[in-house]
């Protein structure tokens, strides 16, 4: 037996999952597992290189990396 879930809540963690088998004349049987869920930060800037001649920083920024649902009208950096 498969299942299979979306996650809504952006913000748990952990998500514990509890199964039950249940039969005629024979004794129930249970299970549990708890999944955890790693998500990455909302906002990440890193150099990526820096030219001195020209005193210039190429940057690397990495947005949403948290998975969020973002509006399109906050969706703004």
């Amino acid at each position: 037996v498969k299942f299979k879930t979306s996650l809504e809540d952006e913000d748990q963690s952990k998500f514990q999952n509890e199964a039950t088998v249940m039969s005629d004349n024979v004794e129930d049987v249970k299970a549990a597992s708890t999944v955890s869920v790693q998500r990455g930060v909302p906002l990440k800037k890193t150099v990526k290189g820096y030219n001195g001649s020209t005193q210039t920083i190429t940057w690397e920024v990495q947005y949403n990396y948290n998975e969020k649902t973002i509006s399109r009208a906050d969706a703004v950096l």
